[in-house]
């Protein structure tokens, strides 16, 4: 399925009887004078998605920016710069999703967006020169039990150098973010937004206490087969082991700015 979506309006997608493996924005933001515009963030463009199974209620697993979103699918990986890089036509978004979105005939996969001003995303880009086409991918491989990957961000409040917080249940994912596109390196030497001085986890049958060179250290080696890569968001727990019942308790170096949240990846049946 492809289509083409329209700048400073409502979009919605509407996805059926399609097995749906990844979705690709193809976003190719211009200047007037042609040229391919320099991102500067995707936090701008607001993305919800949900699905919806025969006459059963509609459910939500995202809504919230597209910027965010591409953390929660790649974060910790340097598939996060390569969907965030320009090409010679333009900017290939690609969320390829853990799990794969069975869709029958009766069911949805809804795709709300909202791209905003060309401009206020890509600089100096115009709305009639750019151009957005969606695209879904479909996948062979089943996903038999409907398992769904849902993504909730927690702000931490501006101000506070202390978050204790429930995070939920059947968790697979947990990821400290600091800022929307700078690098660990950058908010270090800026020193504008907070960094975990440590952070720990409790879950059921499970602990984890970490200090932020452990997170680095961490986060270091998983971009080890690729050691020029940046390291932007701190993924603190990543797993196939589901944790249950999990608590979060953050020391921050400096106190919350708007940016200053914790990305939380849990898991469903839809």
């Amino acid at each position: 399925m492809q289509k083409v979506l329209s700048w400073g309006v409502p979009n919605s997608t509407e996805i059926k009887n399609e097995n749906v493996g990844s979705i690709l924005f193809h976003i190719n933001a211009k200047t007037s004078s042609d040229a391919v515009a320099n991102l500067i963030t995707l936090n701008k463009i607001e993305i919800g998605l949900s699905v919806k199974r025969g006459t059963r209620e509609e459910v939500s697993f995202f809504d919230g920016y597209l910027g965010d979103l591409l953390q929660f699918i790649h974060g910790g990986t340097t598939s996060l710069e390569t969907v965030l890089e320009k090409t010679s036509v333009g900017y290939l978004v690609n969320l390829q999703f853990a799990n794969r979105f069975n869709i029958g005939v009766n069911d949805v996969l809804r795709v709300k967006t909202n791209f905003g001003s060309a401009s206020a995303s890509f600089t100096s880009a115009t709305n009639s020169n750019s151009t957005i086409v969606i695209y879904t991918n479909p996948s062979s491989v089943e996903n038999p039990q409907n398992y769904v990957a849902v993504y909730k961000s927690f702000q931490i409040p501006t101000g506070d150098v202390d978050f204790q917080k429930h995070l939920g249940t059947n968790i697979g994912k947990i990821m400290f973010h600091a800022h929307p596109s700078a690098s660990f390196d950058a908010v270090s030497t800026a020193g504008t937004d907070p960094l975990p001085l440590s952070s720990e986890i409790v879950a059921d049958n499970y602990t984890e206490d970490k200090s932020q060179v452990e997170l680095l250290a961490s986060a270091q080696m998983s971009l080890s087969y690729n050691p020029d890569s940046d390291v932007y968001n701190l993924v603190q727990y990543e797993s196939a082991n589901i944790l249950s019942d999990v608590r979060v308790k953050i020391k921050l170096s400096a106190p919350a700015t708007i940016n200053t949240k914790v990305l939380v990846t849990s898991y469903t049946v839809l």
